[in-house]
C-alpha cells in the first residue's frame, strides 16, 4: 500500500462524513510537500503500519472509526488509542453478526429444502416463484417465522424473488432494513453461493 493509497481512504472517509466529494489532487508530491512536517510524518508513519503490524486493518473502517471518535479528526489524530479501540470493538460486532447472519440462512436453507421435498417441488427457482392464494410462498414462509428475515432479503436482492407493492407492505421491516441487511450479506457472498448451490 502507497502513500498515496492511504491518502485516498483518508480523503474518502472524511467526504462520506462531511457529505462533500473530493479530488485527488493533480500534484500529490507537490501536497505532500505543502502538509505540515507532522501531519506528512503521521501519513508516512500509518502508511508503513497498514503495511506492517496494521496489515489486517481495513484503512476505511479504521478512519471512519477515527472521525467518529475524535473532533477534528487530521493526521496528527491517527494514533489516538481510542480509535483503535472502537475498531476493534466494530469489528468484533462484524464476526459476531456475520455467525449470526449464517446460522438464520442455514436454519432457513434447511426448512426451504424440506418444504420442497416434501411438496415434490424440483428446483430452487421453482420455490421462489412459488405463490399460495395469490402471495408469494417465500414472504408467507418469513410471516410464519420458517424463513427468518437475512433469508428473504437474499431472495429479494438475488432477484429470485420480485414482490408487488402489496407484498413489500407485508414485510415493512425487511424494506425499512433492506440495505442495512444487504450490507450484512455481501460480507458472507461466498457462504451464499454455496448455499445457493445446495438448494
Amino acid at each position: 500500500m502507497e502513500i498515496e493509497d492511504v491518502y485516498r481512504y483518508f480523503q474518502r472517509a472524511k467526504s462520506i462524513v462531511s457529505g462533500r466529494g473530493y479530488k485527488f489532487p493533480k500534484d500529490f508530491q507537490g501536497s505532500l510537500a505543502k502538509m505540515s512536517d507532522p501531519n506528512r510524518a503521521a501519513l508516512y508513519k500509518i502508511t508503513d503500519y497498514f503495511n506492517t503490524k496494521w496489515h489486517n486493518v481495513v484503512p476505511d473502517v479504521y478512519f471512519a472509526c477515527g472521525f467518529e471518535m475524535v473532533p477534528k479528526f487530521t493526521y496528527i489524530k491517527f494514533f489516538d488509542p481510542r480509535i483503535m479501540k472502537l475498531y476493534i470493538h466494530k469489528d468484533k460486532n462484524k464476526k459476531r453478526d456475520t455467525e449470526l447472519t449464517k446460522k438464520s440462512l442455514i436454519s432457513s436453507a434447511r426448512y426451504v429444502k424440506n418444504f420442497m421435498a416434501i411438496n415434490n417441488i424440483n428446483s430452487f427457482v421453482v420455490y421462489c416463484n412459488c405463490r399460495h392464494e395469490n402471495k408469494c410462498l417465500p414472504v408467507i414462509h418469513y410471516l410464519s417465522n420458517n424463513i427468518d428475515g437475512y433469508f428473504l432479503t437474499w431472495l429479494l436482492y438475488s432477484q429470485l424473488v420480485n414482490l408487488s407493492e402489496d407484498e413489500k407492505s407485508l414485510i415493512p421491516y425487511i424494506m425499512k432494513n433492506y440495505r442495512e441487511n444487504v450490507s450484512k450479506l455481501l460480507d458472507v457472498n461466498s457462504f451464499l453461493k454455496k448455499l445457493k448451490e445446495k438448494l
